[in-house]
């Protein structure tokens, strides 16, 4: 990585042991040797080494992730600004909901005095899709676009939602960075800013007949311009604020819920917790060696599998052993729970299938998983949320959902979202609840499924 500048007598022999023989000199020079080298072919060299140091200080954060912050974040605290920011944007794939949170945090810090934009401009806005569409995954765009003037801000996002078209061929993840910020920004100026340009991207692209750009920017204008009812009609994708009772059930009449617990110390609190909260006189509770069987007295059948959270790695032996009870049994859930720590994400969503049409994400940053969802099951109704997932806002979504399905009501997302709430109406509690992502506001989940229904190869532009 440095013959160019051992070459030049930038640098020496001794000095390049030095750095290499030390972990944080070794990325910190990357860093440098990358900007000094930035518009040369040696620039996607540095690139893969960044990529491959980003993971072991993500790592080292993630695998700390139950200790104090002054241990955890102690591998990146001598870093500056910019060195924090490239973290994040190179280690985006594995990072933890609270290890960006406690990078975030530091390196907004660490830019002051400058405005969030002109620290954007002194790293050259590179990478800054990959940084804005984590803000806005894990509900931090507000707090970084409020660093700058309404100017800078209207430049930023105008460049954001610019030319979502020019990435490789059916890669879409620009346009539902796109999205996905849209229900994280509450500045109504700003809103109508993002919305004319979409509109000019959406104009300039079906004059030049650009289909690709042109249903990027189509999907992306209706869904800032129409009613949820009219848009699922636009678009032509299924409602995505009713689930219908009658897709829920099966054969028997059924509807069969299957919930992922894992053995770690939360893991097993939260499954004793889980389960005890179900009992007499509406529910009745059977429980085997590897899963427990929750069946509804009352009401309309409901059917809940659960593995039992043995000690890891047997907590996935009973996941197995309840996977193949179910499938052996021709028993098809149609709707998956995920209860745990988001890096045992994974593994539930290795579970998912076409059958599966609610899927509740209780782990912290699940939002970042709605790819990988709809890549299982494209109609699926996903609930997760952007930042953290706790049982006192899991709990109450799971019980007046499945109070929902006992009365053999459809799920109306906005209702059941208003209800709840009335229960979350302030302080901490409200603040944890609005991080919380129902299928109606779940604008990336939407974007996907409209592109993915447009036919693009074939399909003329309006």
């Amino acid at each position: 990585f440095f013959i160019e500048e051992l070459n030049k007598g930038s640098i020496t022999l001794e000095q390049i042991n030095q750095i290499t023989q030390n972990e944080d000199a070794y990325y910190k020079k990357l860093i440098e040797m990358r900007q000094i080298y930035f518009n040369s072919d040696l620039r996607k060299t540095y690139d893969k080494e960044l990529i491959h140091e980003s993971s072991r200080y993500v790592t080292k954060m993630n695998e700390l992730h139950n200790s104090a912050d002054a241990v955890r974040f102690k591998c990146v605290e001598s870093f500056n600004s910019t060195e924090l920011y490239y973290v994040l944007v190179y280690g985006s794939v594995d990072l933890y909901t609270s290890s960006f949170l406690g990078c975030y945090n530091r390196l907004m810090t660490r830019i002051k005095p400058k405005s969030g934009y002109e620290f954007l401009q002194s790293v050259g806005k590179d990478k800054f899709r990959t940084f804005l569409r984590l803000c806005a995954n894990y509900n931090t765009i507000g707090s970084f676009l409020g660093t700058m003037k309404d100017s800078s801000k209207n430049d930023l996002m105008s460049e954001f939602v610019s030319n979502l078209d020019n990435t490789r061929e059916g890669d879409l993840e620009g346009a539902t960075d796109v999205a996905n910020s849209f229900g994280s920004i509450t500045d109504s100026n700003l809103m109508k800013n993002i919305v004319e340009t979409i509109r000019l991207n959406r104009e300039e692209d079906s004059m030049q007949n650009n289909v690709k750009g042109f249903k990027i920017y189509d999907i992306l204008y209706a869904m800032l311009t129409y009613s949820s009812d009219s848009l699922t009609k636009k678009l032509g994708i299924p409602p995505i604020t009713i689930m219908p009772y009658n897709q829920l059930i099966n054969d028997s009449g059924e509807v069969v819920q299957q919930v992922f617990f894992y053995g770690d110390t939360d893991g097993k609190g939260v499954f004793n917790s889980f389960v005890n909260g179900f009992g007499a006189p509406n529910w009745k509770v059977k429980r085997s060696e590897n899963w427990v069987t929750i069946s509804s007295i009352k009401g309309k059948p409901v059917v809940i599998y659960c593995n039992v959270p043995h000690d890891e790695p047997n907590d996935e032996m009973a996941q197995n052993a309840l996977q193949g009870f179910l499938d052996s049994s021709d028993i098809a859930p149609t709707v998956i729970i995920h209860r745990g720590h988001s890096y045992h994400l994974s593994t539930t969503l290795d579970h998912i299938n076409y059958r599966h049409k609610v899927v509740i994400l209780g782990a912290c940053g699940a939002y970042q998983n709605l790819s990988a969802v709809l890549s299982q099951s494209e109609d699926a109704h996903i609930v997760s949320t952007k930042q953290i997932g706790v049982g006192k806002i899991n709990g109450p979504i799971i019980r007046v959902f499945n109070q929902r399905l006992l009365e053999g009501k459809d799920i109306n997302w906005v209702e059941m979202w208003a209800e709840l709430s009335k229960q979350f109406s302030s302080g901490e509690m409200k603040q944890l609840f609005d991080d919380y992502v129902p299928p109606f506001k779940n604008m990336g989940a939407l974007f996907l499924k409209a592109y993915r229904r447009s036919g693009i190869a074939n399909e003329a532009m309006e």
